[in-house]
């Protein structure tokens, strides 16, 4: 349920699952107690704007993968990263407000799309799952992309990876001086 939860975080809807369900809010604190998490750290202290809300997926997305790195080794096995799609798939079901079999096509086998799901996560081909690749993946995908195996509609063309996104290098255009007019910003009173 905590990782249900976070999840839900990470990729947010206009309503929580467990707003709507008393029976899943009670397991939900249940499930944090056991785990001495505190309900208010799964909340943002504030209203974020831009960057703010990126640090706040970083620091639920890390708390995701604490939930489900149960002997803190900084890797996932596969059957752990199996549970995880096993979990974003009822998560996403219970978003639809639907049961798996209506969710899943009859012709996709479950076994294999986990499978796809977690080659999909474990990007370096290891054993194990880094902690770095689960933050990769989260931050790469949002929930459909992440099931696409299960669900086929959000598949990409591509694969989206830090390693294949050529990123602009900003740090040329620090000391360069702007060409043009000088701009005048005006000032506004305070009523």
């Amino acid at each position: 349920m905590a990782g249900l939860r976070m999840m839900e975080i990470v990729w947010p809807t206009n309503q929580s699952v467990f707003s709507t369900n008393p029976k899943m809010q009670a397991k939900l604190e249940k499930d944090l107690l056991k785990r001495n998490i505190n309900p208010n750290d799964l909340e943002g202290e504030e209203d974020y704007v831009d960057g703010d809300m990126d640090a706040e997926i970083d620091r639920i997305v890390e708390k995701i993968f604490m939930v489900y790195d149960k002997k803190q080794t900084k890797l996932l096995p596969k059957k752990v990263a199996q549970k995880f799609f096993s979990d974003l798939l009822e998560l996403y079901c219970l978003r639809q407000n639907r049961k798996k079999k209506d969710v899943v096509p009859k012709n996709v086998k479950e076994q294999k799309a986990i499978e796809e799901c977690v080659a999909k996560m474990n990007s370096s081909g290891g054993k194990d799952i880094t902690q770095n690749e689960f933050i990769e993946f989260m931050n790469c995908y949002d929930i459909s992309e992440a099931l696409a195996p299960f669900i086929g509609n959000g598949a990409t063309e591509f694969d989206i990876t830090t390693s294949n996104i050529q990123m602009v290098d900003t740090r040329q255009f620090e000391n360069q001086k702007r060409e043009g007019p000088k701009l005048v910003y005006r000032e506004y009173p305070d009523d």
